[in-house]
């Protein structure tokens, strides 16, 4: 498995082709087949990856700190970020100060342009809940017990939304979704031997064989059968089995994907930095919008794939200034000491 600086490379490629396809599926009419196709996988694609580097074998306070830290610090900055874009462009402005509350409080701040950053929330939940799961059970490392629980786990992130919906509440934080996404997350941990192995992926039939399997999967069962999902707004589809099957088969394919371009400096790069450019993408996407209405450019395929090589352009050139922020901090910091 080839590495960089402690970096898994062919997941730093995965991950790069995931953000592009995130940037495209935000760029989609919510009613097009592409978009059914991309948001069928490409969050449980993240969680999934999340999951294969979890670690809670430590004490909870300290992995807490370091999940707020990580996470939740994050999410707060680029959530004030979105506030102040959105009331200081008049077009933009929320009728209220108070209007910001419930986006808060139940992390769902698309209404300020940074609707991304769901997933850092959900995320903070998800390693909470997997704290816990891995202490209770996990750890145990029994097999069985581990296939049941996941399966019970499952069958209640499924059903959880509906209730919410029939009962006429809904949980705060996105700890609804977070349940569901903590089923890709530990997938991704319980399979994670096989993704960081010598062996994944090879030799190269065995590669063509995971791209050739799980493509026509992604393509024609979220166009045929299952619709349109959002992992974000807790709507799976008609059919429990079939959803993750398919985000599955999805996330196998990114996978595979990066291992094939896992030299492609340029992905790599993109992944690296994976967690700024999803963050913050969206206002670029406001901008592109915004210029494209100006000039009189109606939306169509063309427009988002040529919007996603801007958003691209501009959020390589935001993560390049905040690398040599962090590196100066860094230097500092050293020099302190």
């Amino acid at each position: 498995m080839e590495t960089s600086k402690g970096r898994i490379t062919y997941i730093d490629s995965a991950k790069g082709m995931g953000i592009i396809l995130v940037i495209f599926g935000h760029l989609l009419s919510l009613d097009s087949p592409l978009s059914s196709i991309i948001y069928s996988f490409h969050m449980p694609f993240f969680f999934l990856v999340s999951g294969i580097f979890a670690n809670a074998s430590g004490k909870f306070f300290p992995y807490l700190s370091k999940q707020i830290k990580r996470l939740l610090v994050p999410f707060l900055i680029v959530f004030a970020i979105g506030m102040a874009v959105t009331f200081l462009i008049p077009s933009l402005r929320l009728q209220k100060i108070t209007d910001v509350i419930p986006l808060l409080i139940y992390a769902r701040p698309i209404e300020i342009n940074v609707g991304p950053i769901w997933f850092l929330a959900c995320l903070f939940d998800v390693t909470i809940f997997f704290w816990i799961y891995f202490k209770l059970i996990l750890s145990k490392n029994n097999l069985l017990i581990n296939l049941i629980s996941l399966g019970v786990l499952t069958i209640i992130a499924f059903f959880l939304p509906r209730v919410e919906e029939k009962v006429g509440f809904q949980l705060p934080f996105k700890l609804d979704v977070a349940v569901m996404a903590l089923v890709f997350y530990t997938v991704g941990f319980l399979l994670k031997r096989y993704f960081l192995s010598e062996n994944f992926g090879q030799p190269l039939w065995v590669r063509m064989t995971q791209l050739v399997s799980t493509l026509p999967i992604v393509i024609l069962l979220p166009y045929y059968f299952i619709g349109q999902t959002y992992l974000s707004g807790g709507m799976y589809g008609p059919d429990l089995f079939w959803y993750i099957f398919t985000a599955f088969c999805g996330s196998v394919f990114v996978l595979t994907l990066g291992l094939i371009c896992s030299k492609i400096r340029l992905l790599n790069y993109i992944g690296k930095n994976s967690l700024i450019i999803f963050s913050i993408h969206s206002l670029i996407i406001l901008l592109y919008n915004f210029l494209l209405k100006l000039i009189g450019i109606s939306t169509n395929i063309l427009t988002s794939i040529c919007g996603t090589f801007f958003v691209l352009l501009i959020m390589l050139g935001i993560s390049v200034f905040v690398g040599y922020i962090k590196q100066i901090i860094s230097l500092k910091r050293k020099k302190d000491k």
